[in-house]
């Protein structure tokens, strides 16, 4: 219903064409309305209670209203104005989330000012992948005098057309700025992978004798720069467009294959040459192309665009070889000729600097920026070039005539507020005395007052940061329109991320376990698709609206109001912290069977979800009981159930920073999404750069000269290390991680295999047989290193990385010995085993072998040398899917548990029980089924002074977590992002000492390893399961390894469920027809389709 007029509208009236669509109505409770008076919070409350009750018909209890809502929500499809109302009303009910623990980005509310824009062609949001830019149109047609389209350069993972395949698309949206009574999206030209529209993007000056413009974007990983053509006034401007779902884009392009100085190889680059350009600018006479190439680190420049197109490269790196330069942006100031370019400006992501370049001579300058510029932009005279720089927070100023910085200007949440607000994208005001940051992790827009001032005056006269717009998630690109700003949320405006599934007809959101069990054509798709992005319009706030908009922003980022002080009434009794990071499980497949807390409170799990839990649906494949997380139960029992814990990270590349940097940088967040959604690029979140994959590949030689050494190998990984050299690591955070933290703090710390390089003596007699390792791997190490050099002589040489060959406790001959000895034999993997043949390396062993010696010195009155921080990789609940001679997954994660369980023990019944905290998360949950959202994850704190028992049901996530170890040894925040986080608030200052005792799990012996296929459903998946690489984490397609994983346990007699999430957009479904099952039947109710089908699972076991 429109709130102004009083019309209903539904599916067959929706509403006109480019209704916008209100932003959270939050919004306008939270800040002034708009003309400026102040909201009645009473009259809100009201609202909020009246749009529940016109709109959901009956409320018969917490877990009967997902089917009510989306049942009533047909008959006022319209009523836009309330939806974020009835959203936020629905989750309270459906969830228990309310204010207090409602998940948002990185663990803070958004109240983003402004409407959503909308798609002409749906009605609906408009929705694409993590915009990185707007690029404005030639034509002089729009309100303002100016472009009449705005391009938006959607360069995430991708949206997806199905949830068939791991097929992100990339986008352009085409926004019609002149449409009534607000801009649209008028057309989406859709990229899938391996096809790119890769950040850079721009017009030809002149139009065609149709009055049409060239419009050039950079292709990325297939090293080609598209050539569209652009009508303006036409239905769609972009031609040619997108040809139908899932097909490639038939456009014109030019090969930049030849700006590469190596040759494709299938190790690296998804089998590329590494060129990969970004960055596009045209001189002003539009004859010449620079392309800033990536993975080339040069300037491309292709001369003689109508004609010949020469290719002409200029390097751009410097002294250094390690330091790998990232060229980004590119910006052509002032021409002095008005036709040709003398110079260009690159912004080199992983230098402080931006190389300008003598287009004539090749010559290459730099001038002195602050870390990881990113976006530039020039003022109408080109006289002022703007560069954001993404890891300091700050935007430099450049003089073009001098080329010198003249100002850089903090656009940090205040003026002694920490780094970690991670400015993306720029813009100006038609007037140019304003400049707009969007700053991503503050989920706001800088407002900046440019300085008039030049030379001595500057100093005097600086430019003033005047205050900030919020925004939704992740603010990544903005745009100024006459005074309008078009801001690209890059993560959306959902209560934890944008979520839609994309088909012909438009998009619907994919809301939390709308259908049980799963059924085709349910939403549901790789977690890098769900985090989709969306564009907001903003008025140009004045300065009373700015100062509000000012205070929302601040208190979203926990800078105004009351903050946890302590976590103890006195001193914290806590002298070490043990941090276990493991890998991609969610709540529910770990805890979803856990009803209730050990204090008896019920929980939020579903155990029809618990594949690794200890009920009906964790039996083996033949029906026998299985028992796979016993520890993980009775831990979260004793200690304490956090059934809101959500992870920050989507995957291991960025969860792996989020885990031990409580931060993931611009670097990380584009570059992981291109990595994975298989654009290219390498693994380049742990340490190193540019990696080549030198593990045994099936039918190709051997990437060394064989025989290779360990000091070969080793030798040969150092180099792609740049921290090891002197060089930066593109992707480190400015304030590095939790070690160099404890380092600052002036506490000992110890690291066992995050950001460590290990060779195994299996893996080098694998490397020199090229062949690849056989599990287990209980060899000892024969070369390890840190990938950083603050970690040098401050990890473990024999504790191994991730990998799926070693035990993280257990492997299955062990177990097996164990349970036919009836519990008379350990089955633990260490040097002390008495069992030659279990005598060796795991992950749990070596760990041990270095406490027990802790424990010896402080038993034998020697000083305390346990560090006060640890921070371990226990990674095999990654598992490997359907590998024959390999674990199954079920016995992966039990080896898993034995492993947290062990380690807990032996803490327990040490005297370090007294002042030890020990800390267990996952990394990411990697896409897995889970009821609530995909980010739940199961997480542990365990100590002897916790609250027994107790039901955390607060929101927490990686960054709290984080927050929570860092006050409890006194160590200070590494940024804004955990500086402002709630810490875990489980602690009473009474400590149990009760030693606690480590549960062997329970795995049927006929499910300990993956034996041939006995048919031909077993052969296909075991058939997936070998096309995927499983030699690091997380390369592997995600979706398919979850259904891998699910097929496993459950073979076909339960479909698995697809995503569940909370709701996108916060439940902005305008428009969305009520879905029918395949049957024809109307949708489940939520709660009973869950008992439904656990029901189901129960009597199938019965009868197996």
């Amino acid at each position: 219903m429109n709130p102004a007029t009083g019309l209903k509208y539904t599916a067959t009236n929706p509403p006109p064409l480019s209704t916008p669509i209100p932003l959270t109505a939050r919004t306008n409770f939270g800040v002034p309305n708009n003309d400026g008076s102040q909201p009645d919070g009473t009259n809100a409350r009201r609202f909020q209670l009246v749009a529940a009750a016109v709109l959901i018909k009956r409320r018969s209890s917490m877990r009967h209203s997902h089917l009510q809502f989306r049942r009533s929500l047909i008959a006022v499809l319209g009523f836009a104005a309330a939806l974020w109302a009835v959203g936020h009303w629905w989750m309270a009910q459906a969830t228990g989330i309310d204010d207090q623990n409602q998940p948002a980005s990185e663990g803070r509310p958004i109240t983003p000012a402004g409407t959503l824009i909308v798609d002409s062609a749906t009605k609906l949001p408009a929705v694409g992948a993590l915009p990185v830019d707007f690029i404005r149109s030639p034509d002089r047609t729009g309100p303002d005098g100016k472009g009449g389209y705005l391009i938006a350069v959607n360069s995430g993972f991708g949206v997806q057309f199905s949830a068939a395949g791991n097929r992100g698309q990339q986008s352009l949206s085409v926004i019609d700025l002149n449409a009534k009574p607000a801009p649209v999206v008028i057309q989406n030209v859709y990229f899938p992978t391996p096809q790119s529209a890769n950040v850079g993007a721009v017009f030809s000056p002149q139009a065609d004798e149709a009055g049409a413009f060239t419009l050039f974007v950079a292709g990325g990983i297939e090293n080609k720069i598209w050539l569209f053509r652009f009508l303006p006034g036409s239905r769609n401007p972009i031609t040619p467009g997108s040809p139908g779902p899932e097909t490639k884009v038939e456009a014109n392009f030019i090969d930049v294959n030849g700006f590469a100085t190596q040759a494709p190889t299938p190790r690296y680059n998804g089998g590329y040459a590494p060129v990969f350009p970004t960055g596009l600018a045209l001189s002003p006479d539009g004859e010449t192309l620079f392309v800033a190439n990536n993975l080339g680190d040069s300037l491309g420049i292709i001369k003689n665009l109508r004609s010949t197109r020469d290719l002409v490269r200029v390097d751009l790196r410097g002294e250094n070889p390690s330091q790998c330069v990232f060229p980004y942006g590119v910006a052509v100031p002032a021409s002095t000729n008005g036709r040709s370019a003398a110079k260009v400006y690159i912004s080199c992501w992983n230098e402080s600097a931006i190389a300008v370049v003598d287009t004539n001579s090749g010559r290459v300058a730099r001038i002195a920026v602050d870390r990881h510029p990113t976006a530039m932009i020039m003022n109408a005279a080109r006289t002022r070039l703007f560069a954001a720089n993404s890891n300091a927070d700050s935007v430099s100023v450049i003089d073009t005539a001098a080329d010198r910085e003249i100002e850089r200007i903090n656009v940090r949440l205040g003026e002694k507020a920490r780094i970690g607000s991670s400015p993306e994208g720029l813009a100006l005001s038609p007037d140019e005395k304003t400049l707009f940051v969007a700053n991503a992790h503050s989920n706001a827009v800088a407002v900046v007052s440019l300085s008039q001032s030049s030379g001595n005056e500057l100093s005097k006269n600086p430019s003033k940061l005047r205050g900030f717009i919020p925004t939704g998630q992740y603010p990544s690109a903005v745009a100024c329109v006459g005074q309008s700003l078009i801001i690209g949320n890059g993560k959306g405006t959902g209560f934890e991320n944008s979520s839609v599934v994309v088909n012909n007809s438009g998009r619907a959101p994919n809301a939390p376990n709308d259908r049980f069990p799963a059924v085709r054509g349910q939403g549901g798709q790789y977690s890098g698709s769900l985090i989709s992005g969306n564009m907001s319009i903003v008025d140009s706030p004045n300065e009373q609206r700015l100062l509000e908009f000012t205070q929302q922003v601040l208190r979203n980022n926990a800078l105004i109001g009351e903050m946890k002080a302590q976590l103890f009434r006195g001193p914290s009794p806590i002298k070490h912290v043990i941090y276990i990071i493991k890998e991609n499980r969610t709540y529910d497949q770990i805890l979803g069977d856990m009803a209730r807390s050990g204090d008896g409170s019920a929980a939020d799990g579903d155990g029809s979800l618990a594949i690794f839990g200890g009920g009906e649906t964790a039996r083996s494949p033949r029906g026998a009981t299985q028992n796979i997380t016993p520890n993980h139960h009775a831990l979260a029992a004793r200690f304490g159930l956090l059934d809101r814990f959500f992870v920050n990270a989507e995957a291991s590349a960025d969860g792996h920073n989020w885990s031990t940097a409580a931060f993931s940088t611009d670097y990380v967040d584009k570059a992981f999404r291109w990595n994975y959604s298989r654009r290219g690029r390498e693994y380049d979140f742990e340490g190193f750069n540019r990696l080549p994959n030198f593990e045994p590949l099936g039918g190709l030689p051997s990437f060394f000269r064989l025989p290779a050494s360990a000091d070969d190998i080793g030798s040969f990984i150092k180099r792609y290390a740049p921290d090891l050299h002197g060089a930066r690591d593109v992707a480190e955070p400015e304030t590095h991680y939790l070690w160099d933290a404890a380092r600052r703090a002036g506490l000992s710390y110890r690291n066992y295999g995050e950001f460590v390089a290990t060779l195994s003596e299996n893996e080098l007699k694998a490397i020199n047989t090229n062949r690849g390792r056989s599990y287990p791997d209980i060899s000892p190490n024969v070369n390890a290193f840190p990938t950083k050099r603050s970690l040098d002589g401050h990890f473990s040489t024999t504790f191994r990385n991730f990998d799926l060959t070693t035990p993280d406790s257990i492997t299955t001959d062990s177990y097996r010995a164990a349970k036919e000895a009836n519990g008379e034999s350990d089955p633990l993997i260490s040097h002390a085993q008495t069992n030659a043949r279990f005598r060796g390396d795991s992950r749990l062993g070596e760990w041990l072998e270095e406490f027990r010696s802790y424990v010896a010195d402080v038993e034998g009155g020697k000083p305390d040398r346990l560090p006060n921080l640890s921070i371990m990789r226990f990674s095999n609940d990654h598992t490997d899917g359907l590998r024959e001679g390999r674990p199954t997954p079920q016995f992966y994660v039990a080896d898993n548990d034995y492993a947290v369980g062990r380690l807990v023990e032996e803490i327990s019944r040490s005297p370090y029980w007294k002042d030890t905290a020990i800390f267990i998360a996952e990394d990411d949950s990697q896409n897995g089924p889970d009821h609530v959202d995909m980010h739940r994850s199961p997480a542990l704190v365990i100590s002897a002074y916790n609250k027994p028992g107790s039901l955390i049901h607060e929101f927490h996530n990686t960054v709290s977590l984080i927050r929570t170890m860092e006050m409890l040894l006194g160590m200070q925040p590494m940024n804004q992002l955990d500086a402002s986080a709630a810490p875990i608030e489980i602690f009473r200052d009474q400590a149990d000492l009760q030693p606690y005792h480590a549960l062997i799990p329970e795995v049927a012996l006929d499910n300990l390893i993956t034996e041939p296929a006995r048919n031909g459903r077993t052969a296909y998946w075991m058939k997936r399961t070998s096309e995927q690489d499983l030699s690091k984490p997380d390369q592997a397609d995600a979706q398919a390894l979850n259904e891998i994983i699910w097929f496993s346990v459950l073979g076909d007699r339960a479909p698995m469920p697809r995503i569940a999430r909370l709701p996108a957009f916060d439940l902005m479904v305008v428009g969305m027809k009520e879905r029918q099952d395949a049957d024809g039947d109307g949708d489940e109710d939520n709660d009973h389709g869950r008992k439904e089908r656990a029901s189901r699972i129960a009597r199938l076991n019965r009868q197996r």
